[in-house]
């Protein structure tokens, strides 16, 4: 059972990456072949894009830091959002390229949440 929304998510995003390799920046042929050093090079390149998304993200939560005493309430969600999802897209990117296919993800994605929550009741 694959979900439409991702689906369409990978649709989306393989479209854009057709656009963007053709007026921008030009993108290898994917599936790419994983034991190809340039291949590995490009695709830690677009994950490393996507975990300073990620920092990014990061930035608009100032309330972390356990010793602090003040708190700034100020927490731009629509920008967090933003961040992530540029993440995201880098990550789905890196997938996209490899070869992965939503059908494929969602299977995975299915299964390390079984393993996880057996993991928190203490079954691994």
């Amino acid at each position: 059972m694959s979900s439409d929304r991702l689906d369409a998510i990978f649709f989306l995003q393989e479209r854009f990456m057709e656009q963007l390799s053709e007026h921008k920046e030009p993108l290898p042929t994917w599936p790419v072949d994983p034991s190809d050093k340039r291949a590995q090079q490009f695709i830690r390149d677009i994950i490393h894009r996507g975990t300073e998304e990620a920092f990014e993200a990061l930035l608009h939560l100032k309330n972390w830091k356990p010793h602090k005493h003040t708190e700034n309430k100020e927490f731009d969600r629509d920008s967090f959002l933003e961040e992530m999802i540029d993440d995201f897209t880098y990550k789905l990117e890196a997938l996209i390229l490899m070869g992965y296919e939503s059908k494929e993800f969602f299977d995975a994605f299915c299964e390390k949440n079984r393993r996880n929550l057996d993991r928190v009741k203490g079954e691994y």
